[in-house]
């Protein structure tokens, strides 16, 4: 009985734990992947809510094309552009989309050669990052 306890324990943390609600959106419109996430402004850029890191977001993107759940709607050679859709709290305390913000090129071809995330992993973060801090 103690033993059942102690899994049951331990089963209910781990489900605790896990997110299955994606507080950001990938969605694809021609030759374009564009990502909504929620972010809060800081002094110099802007940075993810809790609940996800852009490195969730390259993995899903990652995942999705190599599991060609996109690869039949949005196959061609032109590189893909990754806009990035920032929806962040304004001084009233209301949830505002800011314009796009281009956050590089994606080669498909080029990502169906990588046979796992880990040797992927970066390509797509690096420019997601760099596009979050404040154009001045």
């Amino acid at each position: 009985m103690k033993h059942l306890k102690i899994v049951c324990l331990l089963l209910l943390v781990s489900l605790s734990s896990c997110n299955p609600f994606k507080p950001y959106s990938i969605s694809i419109e021609s030759n374009s992947i564009i990502v909504s996430m929620p972010v809060r402004r800081n002094v110099l850029a802007f940075s993810c809510r809790e609940g996800f890191t852009l490195t969730d977001i390259e993995k899903d993107i990652y995942n999705r094309f190599k599991a060609n759940t996109w690869s039949s709607m949005f196959y061609s050679d032109l590189p893909k552009t990754i806009y990035l859709e920032l929806r962040c709290k304004n001084s009233y305390g209301q949830e505002v989309t800011l314009p796009l913000i281009n956050a590089g090129n994606l080669d498909i071809k080029d990502l169906q050669k990588y046979q796992e995330y880990k040797y992927f992993k970066g390509k797509i973060e690096r420019n997601m990052s760099k596009s979050l801090f404040y154009k001045q």
